[in-house]
């Protein structure tokens, strides 16, 4: 399989600070990420019935109390329509 070039292996620098060992959001310190997929069955789609590709990611910001540390979030609306699609 090939991979396609990340924009920083093109020459194309977003933001001015210096991105850490990995160019991940887990050089950040304190961040903890978390992913898990399921994948079931296999053939042709059967809604309702399978096959099943799905996954999730949690991102944790810090290691304290997230409800009694909150951290500040942001939602933008950019098709105009309002949806909470992604949100």
């Amino acid at each position: 399989m090939t991979t396609r070039p990340r924009a920083r292996d093109l020459g194309i620098k977003i933001g001015r600070i210096k991105p850490g060992r990995y160019n991940a959001i887990t050089d950040v310190a304190g961040v903890r990420v978390g992913h898990t997929t399921i994948v079931e069955g296999s053939g042709k789609l059967i809604p309702g019935k399978g096959p099943i590709r799905t996954g999730v990611t949690a991102i944790l910001p810090h290691g304290g109390d997230l409800f009694l540390e909150k951290v500040t979030g942001t939602v933008h609306r950019i098709n105009g329509f309002g949806e909470v699609t992604n949100s």
